[in-house]
C-alpha cells in the first residue's frame, strides 16, 4: 500500500470534516492542512515517485516539483499561523496556484511514462485531485459563500478523501515473504511423510 497516497486520502477527508464543523474557521485550517499535505506530497516525489522511471525529464520533473511542493508546504503551514488575515488570504491564492501547475506536471509526468504503465491511472487520479483542491481554494471565502455552501463542499471533500483512502487501501501491493512460502512446502511435505524421491 502506497502509505503516502493513504495519508493523503485521510487528510483530504479531514480537511472536509473540518469545512462542515466549523465553516467561519475553516480557511486557516484547511490552508495548514493543505500545506502539510503538499509537504508529505513533496518528500514522497523526492524520494519515491522520481524513481519511476528511468527518463531523465520524468526524474528531473519530479525532484523540482517535490522540492517546491515541500517549500510552498511549509509557507502554507508557518504564514497563516504567524500573520494576519491578508498574508492567510494570499498564501491560499498562492496554493491554488501551485495547485494549477502541479496539475500541469502531473500531465507532462503522465506523458514521459512509457505506453501501458499501471502509473498513468495514478497520475490522471492526482492530476484531478489537485484541480478540485485549486478550485476550492479559489472559491473558499465564507463571508463571500456563506456557511452552508462550505458545509456542501466539505461534504463532497469529506467523501472525495475517504474514497480515495478507501481506493488506496483495496490496491495496495500485497507482499509474500519466500519464508512463509518455504514453511508452507515444508509442512506439506511433512504431511505426506517427507520428500518424494523419483524413481
Amino acid at each position: 500500500m502506497n502509505r503516502t497516497n493513504f495519508s493523503l486520502g485521510v487528510l483530504i477527508a479531514l480537511v472536509g470534516l473540518v469545512m462542515i464543523i466549523a465553516p467561519h474557521q475553516s480557511i486557516r485550517v484547511v490552508v495548514v492542512l493543505l500545506g502539510a499535505s503538499a509537504v508529505l506530497n513533496g518528500l514522497y516525489d523526492v524520494i519515491t515517485t522520481r524513481t519511476f522511471s528511468t527518463s531523465p525529464l520524468f526524474r528531473r520533473t519530479a525532484l523540482i516539483r517535490g522540492l517546491a511542493s515541500i517549500v510552498i508546504g511549509l509557507l502554507a503551514i508557518c504564514l497563516p499561523l504567524a500573520f494576519a488575515e491578508t498574508i492567510l488570504n494570499i498564501t491560499r491564492y498562492v496554493l491554488a496556484f501551485y495547485m494549477i501547475v502541479a496539475v500541469i506536471i502531473e500531465f507532462v509526468l503522465l506523458f514521459t511514462l512509457p505506453e501501458g504503465s499501471a502509473l498513468k491511472k495514478h497520475f490522471v487520479y492526482e492530476a484531478l485531485g489537485y484541480a478540485a483542491v485549486a478550485v476550492v481554494l479559489f472559491i473558499l471565502k465564507p463571508d463571500s459563500v456563506g456557511p452552508w455552501i462550505i458545509r456542501i463542499l466539505g461534504i463532497v471533500i469529506l467523501l472525495g478523501g475517504a474514497g480515495y483512502t478507501l481506493y488506496t487501501w483495496k490496491n495496495r501491493t500485497i507482499v509474500v515473504e519466500a519464508e512463509n512460502v518455504r514453511d508452507a512446502d515444508n509442512s506439506a511435505e511433512k504431511e505426506d511423510g517427507g520428500p518424494h524421491e523419483e524413481n
